[in-house]
């Protein structure tokens, strides 16, 4: 009996399924046959989006982790370079140097904490050719060449004050010497003899940019004043060439522009010496030098040669160079004494601490 009303209610279910249906689609017929047929394609109206936004500006770019300081200075920028006459640009003259004393302190703050953020925050080369000497020797220092990249692990003793576990410096073959900051790429980089180093400097402190290399903005001029380094951090040596002291020296001097393409050996006119760069010719900067490119394609192709020869992994395209040996590379032995001095009770370190230690000295190692 529960069978039969089973396949009972069923039946009944599935007729009134079928009526439902039915009726629906009378109902859509009968809608179709008395509805207005629309004499063009129907269009889905969309709502209109937001305007453009104005394009981007000194001061815009320097929004976010920049502090005050950074911030004025950049409209004070804006505020000199829109200035019609030389009388208005005058008048602004004395805030504009104010400005930039503050901004190189501030500057040298976000280095340390935010290397990022220090080189975005930085004047593009292209405006600071057209700002005054005296606010652009005020202005970071832009670093590019090719440099010793240091990497240096240090564990805090017992009682000693704790500092970074990693501690990088960057020294220049003209005896320049830096506290570097890095981010991105760079951080995993070991200890490099000679790395491509593009960046920017406050006194000693150094943001090393991920890339190595630059590219040139259209209309900027190639060694113009304004973008040479000033002044450099250098550590001066006494006569058994051990480091003696910290010192700053003016060493603007101008770069080599060579004119053959690294990647096709083409060579490619160069613009006069005061000439900017056009928007059709596509110009790098790196390890110290302005290289002239025959196709904006070579642009990638060059980076990955010099990221390579760096050591590291260049990309798709295959190193031509082996990868460098440093001092931080191949097996090395690490011998921990554990001393126990006369007045001392006990060891410095027990043995289960040394090996600790050791592990970690290791994991250190394999990590970089």
């Amino acid at each position: 009996m529960r069978q039969t009303s089973f396949h009972v209610n069923r039946s009944q279910k599935q007729i009134t399924s079928v009526i439902t249906c039915v009726g629906l689609a009378a109902g859509w017929i009968s809608f179709q046959k008395f509805a207005p047929i629309p004499t063009t394609p129907t269009i889905p109206v969309v709502a209109s989006a937001k305007p453009a936004p104005p394009p981007s500006s000194v001061a815009s770019k320097v929004e976010g982790k920049a502090g005050a300081k950074v911030g004025a200075f950049a409209q004070w920028t804006e505020r000199f370079l829109a200035s019609p006459s030389a009388e208005e640009k005058r008048t602004l003259l004395d805030e504009g140097i104010t400005l930039a004393t503050a901004r190189r302190i501030e500057l040298k703050s976000l280095i340390a904490h935010d290397p990022r953020a220090a080189i975005a925050a930085a004047v593009p080369p292209v405006v600071r050719q057209q700002l005054p000497r005296a606010v652009a020797e005020r202005l970071e220092e832009r670093v590019n060449e090719a440099a010793f990249f240091g990497v240096l692990g240090a564990l805090p003793g017992a009682g000693a004050e704790v500092g970074p576990a990693i501690r990088r410096h960057v020294r220049t073959d003209d005896g320049g010497n830096y506290r570097a900051f890095v981010y991105g790429n760079r951080a995993a980089q070991m200890t490099t003899e000679r790395a491509s180093i593009v960046g920017i400097a406050v006194d000693d402190f150094l943001a090393v940019d991920e890339s190595p290399l630059r590219i040139v903005s259209a209309g900027e001029i190639p060694n113009h004043p304004n973008n040479l380094t000033q002044r450099r951090s250098v550590t001066t040596r006494d006569d058994a060439g051990f480091s003696a002291d910290r010192v700053l020296r003016e060493m603007a001097s101008s770069k080599p522009i060579v004119e053959v393409c690294p990647v096709s050996g083409i060579a490619t006119p160069v613009p006069e010496k005061t000439a900017p760069i056009s928007a059709e010719q596509p110009v790098i900067e790196a390890e110290g030098q302005f290289q002239f490119l025959c196709s904006g394609g070579h642009i990638h192709e060059y980076r990955d040669a010099l990221v390579a020869r760096e050591g590291g992994n260049g990309g798709p395209s295959l190193p031509t160079n082996p990868p460098s040996t440093t001092q931080s590379t191949g097996y090395r032995t690490h011998l921990l004494m554990r001393v126990a001095f006369p007045e001392a009770l006990r060891a410095s370190v027990t043995e289960k601490e040394g090996y600790a230690l050791g592990q970690g000295v290791q994991d250190w190692f394999v990590d970089s």
